[in-house]
């Protein structure tokens, strides 16, 4: 598991390769977020084994409440 931070620009890959790649993103490992979300005071709050497995719609229902678009420009 981990947290996308960036996706391939597919239209830049294309024009360069005559190919369309798909699903290609780049993440950083979940224990590297937990221990940056630790370092910040962050309290975790993690399922127990055997919990209810939530079905991909209502996980990102719950995503909406907190997560944000974050952009770096140079």
């Amino acid at each position: 598991m981990g947290v996308v931070v960036s996706k391939l620009n597919a239209l830049k890959v294309a024009a360069a390769t005559d190919d369309l790649a798909q699903n290609v993103n780049f993440a950083i490992k979940a224990s590297v977020v937990q221990g940056f979300l630790e370092a910040q005071g962050i309290q975790l709050k993690i399922g127990a084994p055997g919990a209810t497995t939530l079905k991909p719609p209502d996980i990102a229902d719950r995503a909406k409440s907190f997560s944000a678009l974050v952009v770096c420009e140079q």
